[in-house]
């Protein structure tokens, strides 16, 4: 069964909820939006959603005037999940955390650190 999650760009986006992670609402993710924490929300709700560890998941946020740069940590057996073949899926969450940081008028790169 798939719910509306949240609304990132116009529309509602359908997904289903992964284990271990929130469901993000419209007022959590406007929450996030007014903190200026989208963006961080965002890989770590997609790291979650592909990992078999999510509670190991942790991104950290530095930022350097217009440049925000998240460090993503997932668990060793998890490192495959996250990067994927040929680094498909890391090149994919980065092109996602490059729309949300245009969203927000910023530059964002995305690490994913060694456990």
């Amino acid at each position: 069964k798939q719910k509306p999650v949240a609304t990132l760009l116009s529309r509602p986006v359908a997904i289903s909820q992964p284990k271990g992670a929130e469901i993000l609402d419209k007022r959590t993710l406007r929450q996030h939006c007014m903190n200026g924490e989208a963006m961080k929300a965002l890989i770590e709700y997609i790291a979650k959603s592909l990992v078999e560890h999510p509670e190991q998941v942790d991104v950290r946020e530095v930022k350097t005037g217009n440049h925000v740069r998240l460090e993503l940590s997932v668990a060793k057996e998890d490192m495959g999940r996250v990067i994927g073949k040929n680094g498909r899926v890391a090149n994919s969450i980065r092109t996602l955390l490059r729309v949300a940081a245009e969203r927000d008028g910023v530059q964002a790169t995305l690490d994913v650190m060694e456990p």
